[in-house]
């Protein structure tokens, strides 16, 4: 059971750093009124999941004592801490908030915690909200903030014919995809999800946002379908890039900001793609025809099902905010480059959200695979309204009105894989010369 909702996203403009946290706060605050969502999205007694992202992968190849570059990575505690203050409000004194993720990534909490603070927001908001119980928790089993995962146990939900998977010729290495996802049961069993993605460009994806942040809501993604050949994901080969890629790559980034380089470097690539294997020897690129299958599957795991695994007879309420006030462009979502943008974007359909954010991003949404096919999935639907419904909300002309008449987009660079293949203005160039 899907929840209504209005497909409007809200766009906010503030500081392009988070110096300063009553500016973060404020932005926050700015950009849930610009939405105005309904009163019943939050109610007293609620059972309230907020989601970062805290994927945070350190290069082990820098100094152990040299700050690493974190902000453009992982969802900014002050986006946090403003957000659950804000959800705190809402529930007058009565009802729990968990701030939760499970990053597959080796970079220990304890370590992700002292670089942010993360641990520290649950106290600070808990004393100014008596009544409301406040909890942070990192939820792996190896590396999280306790040794044992959610307490509460797992959920699991079998898709069965509406997993997008359904019917697909699969290597057997994923031939139970679709069939048992495992969820943290403290996430099937929320009344509402709070979902605080970072913006950043993704190497299977074209770039993560708010249907791709629910990943870390999983028990165990070891097995789950991700590169189309299965191979082993071992074999180091998979991801190595010969010396003409490495070279255009750097290049591109040298003169990031010269659309005639980038043009030439593009047209490079294409004339030596001719001669060569197909990107389909890897995953990063925007023909992996699997991962976005998965994504969609654990949104219809997560919508229609409860903590039972059951259907759920009560929908999910949802509010989605993208943190784009340092996104990741380039090689993301592990490897991205900061981009400052000042933005953050509020809906309560992570579908609509993640459209906007793609044209924020100065991509066509309809030339990426995952949001395209959401708006086609026969059963367990995950939007019950048309794209031309979708719409934004902003003070900058060119963001207010209708998805389709979006412009002045902020352009993010996207991953190597999907670069001319799903910017809008190079989509169009290219379609003009075919």
């Amino acid at each position: 059971m899907l929840a209504k909702t209005d497909p409007a996203v809200a766009i906010a403009e503030g500081d392009r750093s988070y110096g300063h946290r009553e500016h973060i706060e404020q932005l926050v605050e700015d950009c849930l009124e610009e939405l105005d969502p309904p009163d019943e999205l939050l109610e007293p007694g609620d059972r309230v999941l907020v989601k970062p992202n805290w994927a945070l992968d350190l290069d082990p190849d820098l100094d152990e004592d040299e700050p690493q570059p974190w902000e453009h990575k992982i969802t900014h505690p002050a986006i946090i801490e403003a957000t659950v203050r804000w959800a705190a409000k809402q529930l007058n004194g009565n009802g729990s908030i968990l701030i939760a993720d499970a990053p597959r990534v080796p970079t220990p909490f304890s370590v992700i915690d002292e670089m942010t603070g993360l641990s520290k927001i649950p106290g600070r908001c808990a004393a100014d909200f008596p009544g409301v119980v406040i909890s942070l928790a990192d939820y792996r089993t190896a590396g999280g903030s306790g040794p044992e995962g959610d307490p509460t146990g797992l959920s699991e939900v079998a898709l069965g014919e509406a997993s997008e998977f359904d019917g697909l010729r699969l290597p057997k290495a994923y031939l139970q995809a679709g069939q048992v996802y495992r969820f943290w049961r403290s996430a099937l069993s929320a009344d509402v999800l709070i979902n605080l993605p970072k913006l950043k460009t993704h190497s299977k994806l074209g770039l993560t946002g708010a249907l791709h942040n629910v990943l870390g809501l999983l028990d165990d993604r070891g097995a789950l379908p991700m590169n189309p050949l299965a191979v082993d994901e071992t074999n180091a080969d998979l991801e190595e890039e010969d010396l003409d890629d490495r070279l255009i790559s750097w290049l591109r980034r040298k003169f990031r900001h010269s659309r005639l380089v980038q043009r030439l470097l593009l047209r490079s690539r294409q004339a030596l793609n001719e001669k060569e294997a197909t990107p389909e020897k890897h995953e990063s690129w925007h023909g992996n025809d699997l991962f976005w299958r998965l994504v969609l599957d654990l949104n219809k795991a997560l919508f229609y099902y409860d903590g039972q695994g059951e259907r759920r007879t009560r929908p999910l309420r949802s509010l989605h905010l993208i943190d784009a006030v340092i996104g990741g462009e380039g090689n993301g979502p592990v490897h991205s480059d900061a981009k400052p943008s000042g933005i953050l974007m509020a809906g309560t359909h992570p579908l609509a959200v993640d459209c906007a954010a793609a044209e924020l991003m100065g991509f066509d949404w309809r030339k990426i695979r995952l949001l395209r096919n959401a708006f086609r999935a026969r059963q367990l639907p995950l939007a019950e309204f048309a794209p031309e419904d979708m719409r934004c909300i902003s003070e900058h002309p060119p963001w207010d009105g209708p998805l389709e008449e979006f412009s002045d987009p902020v352009e993010y660079h996207p991953h190597d894989g999907w670069w001319g293949d799903i910017e809008k203005e190079m989509a169009e160039e290219n379609a003009g010369q075919n």
